[in-house]
């Protein structure tokens, strides 16, 4: 099963789209950054935990990543006709997507905090802004998880990856509405944030 993940990692390692995402997210989040700068670290780190949410629609993408071109170009077929039994290759690519996502969103969180720690003063809030971040990582990363596995499941079930997109965003979008309010069970000083 190792082999099988470090293959598949090294495949998403070697194709020049995974470099090309991660370029696009550290853009936009300088662009971000720089567009809603008001002058105060704290304020910055309050707002990055809006954006949280947007973890279900990047499934689509780090599946991608792995998955790309699984049904198209036949490498399910070569890989079964190889042998290796379909529980392996399942989670052999879903633990290579969880690898991958852990660390695009290592990367991301941390090229955020630098920039804003960097360009904008310290303020007081700066602590509760921290420990408000982490919680919300931690409620919203297992919620990234279960879209990444729910995505997978569609993935392998439905022939045709744009057929199994439009049913995950469908999916996301009916049940997606109680994401925030998961947010604000588990954080009430965001109940103003999700509000507007």
């Amino acid at each position: 099963m190792l082999n099988y993940i470090s293959a598949e990692l090294y495949k998403v390692r070697r194709r020049k789209s995974t470099w090309a995402l991660l370029a696009l997210l550290l853009g936009l989040e300088s662009l971000y950054i720089l567009l809603f700068a008001h002058g105060e670290c704290y304020e910055l780190l309050n707002a990055f935990v809006t954006t949280l949410t947007l973890g279900l629609p990047m499934a689509l993408l780090l599946s991608a990543l792995v998955c790309s071109d699984m049904g198209r170009s036949g490498t399910l077929k070569n890989e079964l006709s190889a042998g290796l039994p379909r529980s392996r290759i399942y989670l052999g690519k879903l633990l290579s997507t969880i690898i991958v996502a852990v660390a695009l969103c290592a990367v991301i969180v941390a090229f955020y905090l630098g920039l804003n720690l960097l360009l904008f003063p310290l303020g007081a809030g700066v602590d509760a802004a921290l420990e408000t971040l982490g919680q919300a990582l931690l409620v919203a990363f297992p919620l990234w998880l279960g879209g990444l596995g729910l995505f997978h499941m569609l993935l392998f079930v439905i022939k045709g990856s744009t057929a199994a997109s439009i049913v995950y965003m469908v999916v996301v979008a009916v049940l997606g509405g109680g994401t925030l309010d998961l947010f604000v069970l588990f954080m009430p000083k965001l109940e103003p944030v999700v509000r507007v």
